[in-house]
């Protein structure tokens, strides 16, 4: 079976591997950290090999810092463009939910928009060209936007729309953007767990399952615990910001959870479940440290893993996605001269190694 693998998947792993080693290392982060604006960290950033492409033609002024946060992101998508046509055709339905995640997100980021503009809604779609080309949205239409009614228009081909239109609303008004969040993701996983089924098995469909398993645990952890510490009121509507869906989180400890009388008491549910070592991170101040955390060292440990497989490359672009995140986080230290550990944030990967 190792074999097959290797002959499979042994070229993408070498090659995300590879990219990998050009990974900001622990004396990256401790430079970033040490500069005194935003333009320092562009500069230096543009002397490392895995950003100097990507920042090339970047503003740095701090006005115009989203532009440096767009600019990574848009390499992360060329990255994951150039992987995806690298894969076999088989493995095309299972990476091709990168794509539709990202609808997923493009779409909840425009009804935050909608949602939080006082008059008119300023939006204008951040997907790269390729991932509009393979979506079925019609975000032209959503940038001409001027009645919400016409959201659904916009979005009537998506994948997601069943599922959204069906959520309570009042006429003109969006759905209840929590709510929308967790009908989305849950379209998004059932969708992935069907192509696994689909397309895979054995051992390799079972590390695929453990993987976007832990996924949808975390994701209704984190909903329960944030539920019970900040809005202990809503701890009766909890179901409705919950996937209907599972990993290695058993039905009857999610029920622990679910019922425990607060916060607290939900934390030592978590305590006891596969993913007690959510709480054995040092440092870590919040539900979404922790789960930040526990993916870092879960995606290291399926790309450094002696059997290549599909999930090797989507381990890779998951890290690379918390390296994105802990850059962003820089920028605001930076920006604002503060320490990470004063700002209580968090930087995977950035301990040595």
């Amino acid at each position: 079976m190792m074999v097959r693998q290797y002959m499979k998947y042994g070229g993408v792993a070498a090659k995300v591997r590879a990219m990998y080693g050009r990974r900001l290392r622990a004396e990256d982060y401790a430079a970033l950290l040490s500069l005194k604006s935003v333009d320092e960290v562009a500069a230096y950033l543009r002397e490392k090999p895995g950003f100097a492409e990507a920042l090339g033609d970047a503003s740095t002024s701090i006005e115009r810092r989203v532009e440096i946060e767009q600019a990574l992101k848009n390499a992360l998508n060329d990255e994951f463009i150039r992987i995806y046509r690298f894969m076999s055709r088989e493995d095309h339905p299972l990476l091709g939910g990168i794509i539709d995640k990202a609808e997923c997100d493009e779409i909840l980021y425009f009804l935050r928009a909608w949602q939080s503009a006082d008059d008119q809604v300023e939006y204008s779609c951040r997907m790269p060209e390729y991932f509009r080309k393979h979506s079925q949205v019609d975000f032209e239409k959503l940038e001409k936007l001027s009645d919400f009614e016409q959201f659904w228009e916009a979005i009537e081909r998506s994948k997601y729309f069943p599922a959204l239109a069906k959520l309570p609303r009042e006429r003109g008004e969006p759905p209840e953007y929590t709510v929308a969040k967790s009908v989305m993701d849950a379209k998004y996983y059932s969708d992935v767990f069907l192509t696994i089924k689909k397309h895979y098995s054995g051992d390799l469909a079972l590390k695929l399952k453990e993987g976007f398993g832990a996924e949808v645990d975390l994701l209704n952890i984190t909903a329960i615990l944030r539920i019970k510490r900040f809005f202990p009121a809503m701890t009766d509507e909890l179901s409705l910001y919950l996937l209907p869906l599972r990993g290695r989180l058993r039905p009857s400890l999610l029920a622990e959870m679910i019922n425990a009388p607060d916060h607290e008491a939900a934390v030592e549910v978590v305590k006891r479940s596969p993913y007690r070592s959510l709480f054995a991170f040092e440092d870590c101040r919040s539900i979404d440290d922790y789960v930040t955390m526990y993916l870092w060292r879960f995606n290291r440990r399926m790309l450094s893993s002696p059997e290549p497989s599909v999930y090797t490359p989507l381990a890779y672009l998951n890290l690379r996605e918390i390296e994105i995140q802990n850059l962003v986080k820089i920028i605001e230290c930076v920006r604002y001269g503060m320490k990470p550990q004063d700002a209580g944030i968090i930087l995977p990967g950035a301990e040595p190694e």
